[in-house]
């Protein structure tokens, strides 16, 4: 397990650096494009390998040191979401700045991959994460906007917790909380994580 904890942390490092370097692109008045796109693109290879090395170590832990280790990835896999999306709707800014229709702007639901949700508490984070900073925290959207777009986005017990609400300004926020409330649960998704642990592959620890 030590050699998986020393992979990570050289892989952490890199991702880490990665975050600078699109901080910086996009603060960077003349925008590269091709080099922001590079940086999103190596942000999420190295993202996926994090996240197998996430697994592979959280296989072998016991259960008293299993939580810390598990909030701990998750605070970083947070982190990797958020500059992902940051990086993608600076590219979708850039994209669509010289677009218009009727010289007025047009509102699009940005361009950005939002896993769809189903009620697996094990991926209420990701789906959250990715879902808050493409929609939820927009100005540019109603919150009758912002309902459609989330009710796109489930799928299953997810969706059935809050059918009988209509659509509505008012609902979006009471919605978001019945969603939190039931998915978001931190026991339950420790509890989920858990149980998915033992139908993964044995893991097999590299010498590098």
């Amino acid at each position: 397990m030590e050699n998986l904890k020393s992979k990570r942390k050289v892989l952490r490092t890199s991702v880490s650096q990665l975050f600078t370097r699109i901080e910086n692109e996009i603060k960077n008045t003349n925008v590269n494009k091709c080099s922001l796109e590079e940086s999103l693109k190596l942000l999420t290879v190295k993202a996926e390998e994090l996240s197998k090395l996430d697994l592979q170590i959280e296989e072998l832990l016991d259960s008293d040191s299993f939580e810390a280790e598990f909030e701990a990835s998750q605070d970083y896999a947070e982190r990797i979401n958020i500059w992902k999306f940051r990086a993608e709707r600076k590219l979708n800014e850039l994209t669509g700045s010289s677009e218009s229709m009727n010289d007025k702007q047009v509102v699009r639901l940005p361009k950005l991959t939002i896993p769809k949700f189903n009620g697996d508490s094990l991926y209420w984070n990701s789906f959250w994460n990715s879902f808050r900073v493409a929609i939820h925290d927009s100005t540019s959207l109603s919150k009758v906007e912002k309902f459609n777009y989330l009710r796109s986005y489930l799928s299953a017990n997810a969706l059935r917790a809050i059918e009988g609400f209509s659509i509505s300004d008012e609902n979006y926020d009471s919605v978001v909380e019945i969603l939190k409330n039931r998915f978001c649960r931190r026991d339950i998704i420790i509890h989920a994580h858990m149980n998915k642990l033992p139908n993964l592959p044995p893991c097999i620890d590299l010498m590098i």
